[in-house]
């Protein structure tokens, strides 16, 4: 009797020992073991769909080690194609291969009002934008279900990050992260927006070489010795600062992207409303969604430009063929924007009939822009 017994608890308990984890129970052990890891390093591969509808391929690789910064849990280093981040021991620091410049920022520095979109660019910086320590930080995942891929089995946690209204228009964004219950990795996220139930855009990030090993010797970055520093203490004399209204409208004379000579002096006697704006940008698109619609039409005396001086004039070609942008085009304009101090997108410029700055603003404000209509 004795023996039966004994043979019936082992079989409960290897019954017990092999039961598999619920999906939560998988979510909760993949964000502790995540949460305890004194040293990540993980390679992350965007395809991020573009205003073009094309996808962008490109690559961050990032080492990870605990440390109790101001700003951040982790001391970082992002290695990009175009550009590296470093925040180590408090010390914040952007590498442009572009330019072969680093910009360097002191603990002391980043203390200052001044250097509050640096602060902010600790976190929210793109190698960091959609990874799995952040993303297991967030509580309102939820099990949606099972796929697989390529042989591997994953769940499929879900949450809505946006569900609302925008001047008519339904905007739905979801997230997706695939967790493997066998590692209890995230190996991949999807970030998937929708305009009136169409899909607009599509960002999937995909997470590859996991390394949990600290390293021997304490995170370091040595920048290429050929760059030039630029100090974080100089930074208000090298930001840009926006034209506001009085100020004389700095002239210029542009090709449009249609092949004709715009200059701005020839349009003394009328209004001009610079549009600065670039491709991948919700709120510029947005905005020219408004300026688009059959009901809006601008007052008789307000001539609008359209000026991009990001995206390269390919491209702005293949974005008026998908948008139909009824007014003149100039591409190739980073002068212009430098001109009138524009450092975010959409940034409008109103200029009256003498030349001068009557209205600036950046960012979308529907009120202000609808006032410009008739």
């Amino acid at each position: 009797m004795s023996r039966n017994f004994s043979l019936l608890f082992l079989v409960i308990i290897l019954l017990s020992c092999s039961k598999k984890p619920t999906q939560q129970e998988v979510l909760e052990q993949a964000r502790t073991m995540m949460a305890n890891r004194q040293a990540i390093s993980h390679t992350t591969t965007y395809h991020w769909e573009n205003a073009l509808n094309e996808m962008d391929t490109f690559n961050y690789s990032l080492q990870l080690e605990k440390y109790k910064n101001e700003h951040f849990d982790y001391n970082y280093i992002a290695k990009g194609h175009q550009s590296d981040i470093i925040y180590i021991r408090g010390n914040y620091s952007r590498i442009d291969h572009k330019d072969s410049t680093i910009s360097l920022y002191t603990a002391e520095d980043l203390k200052t009002e001044a250097h509050k979109d640096e602060i902010s660019s600790i976190r929210n910086t793109m190698a960091l934008a959609f990874n799995p320590i952040l993303l297991l930080q967030l509580d309102q995942w939820s099990y949606l279900k099972d796929t697989t891929v390529k042989g591997a089995l994953y769940h499929d946690y879900f949450l809505v990050k946006m569900d609302t209204v925008i001047d008519g228009k339904e905007i739905y964004l979801e997230n997706h992260l695939f967790i493997n219950p066998a590692t209890k990795n995230p190996d991949f996220f999807s970030n998937r927006l929708y305009h009136n139930g169409s899909r607009s855009q599509l960002i999937n990030a995909y997470f590859s070489d996991y390394d949990f090993h600290a390293p021997d010797e304490k995170l370091d970055y040595l920048p290429p010795a050929n760059y030039l520093s630029r100090s974080g203490k100089n930074k208000n004399t090298e930001k840009r600062i926006m034209l506001k209204a009085g100020d004389k409208a700095p002239g210029f004379e542009l090709p449009t992207l249609e092949g004709k000579t715009f200059t701005l002096s020839d349009m003394r006697g009328k209004k001009v409303l610079l549009d600065f704006s670039m491709i991948n940008c919700g709120w510029c698109a947005i905005a020219l969604e408004q300026f688009t619609k059959p009901e809006f039409s601008f007052r008789s005396n307000i001539n609008p430009i359209y000026i991009n001086p990001v995206d390269s004039k390919e491209d702005v070609k293949k974005y008026q063929s998908l948008n139909n942008i009824p007014f003149p085009i100039i591409p190739d304009a980073g002068e212009i924007g430098k001109a009138y101090g524009v450092s975010g997108y959409p940034s409008f410029f109103l200029i009256d009939e003498n030349g001068y700055i009557e209205k600036a603003f950046a960012g979308y404000d529907k009120s202000i822009l609808l006032g410009l209509g008739q």
